[in-house]
């Protein structure tokens, strides 16, 4: 009876949640892309929350509801803040140009008002907030990997694996 009346305070309190926090670290060999993905899932979260055509496999999930996407303010953690608005720039000029990498950890916060659908919508939206740690993987790796980088890593990958054929 006690765990009947547990699951179903979880089910309520889960159903009735107006902000959650999910936190995402990305990870990676040096020029990997990791600075570009996380550009790249932002402006598209943005432009999505814009108006704009961007991201249809979330669109058709929302099933014509809108979603609402939001840089976090600074301050909204003691990690150091990354920076969207330079990556895209650098993404968007004429020629474009990969963005500067990131040498440190840094932390993009994006608050997304998700849309209740059916029954629901009268409890109006859910807060998301989604946390991306840009996280330079090269520090989590073994030691001789730190001086390498993506490109040096693969190509030996590579020629490491032609030789076993």
């Amino acid at each position: 009876m006690a765990g009947a009346l547990g699951s179903a305070g979880r089910l309520a309190a889960d159903v009735l949640q107006v902000r959650s926090t999910m936190r995402i670290g990305i990870t990676g060999l040096a020029r990997s892309g990791k600075t570009a993905l996380i550009t790249s899932l932002a402006a598209n979260l943005l432009a999505m929350s814009a108006g704009r055509p961007a991201l249809p496999a979330v669109v058709d999930r929302l099933g014509g509801r809108r979603l609402s996407v939001s840089v976090a303010p600074a301050g909204a953690s003691d990690i150091p803040r990354f920076e969207v608005q330079p990556h895209t720039q650098a993404l968007a000029a004429d020629p474009p140009r990969w963005p500067a990498r990131t040498t440190a950890v840094s932390l993009l916060a994006l608050d997304c008002d998700v849309p209740r659908s059916g029954l629901l919508a009268l409890l109006g939206s859910q807060r998301r907030r989604i946390e991306v740690l840009d996280y330079p993987g090269e520090w989590l790796l073994d030691l001789p990997l730190i001086g390498l980088d993506f490109t040096t890593w693969s190509e030996a990958t590579l020629r490491r694996l032609e030789a076993l054929k």
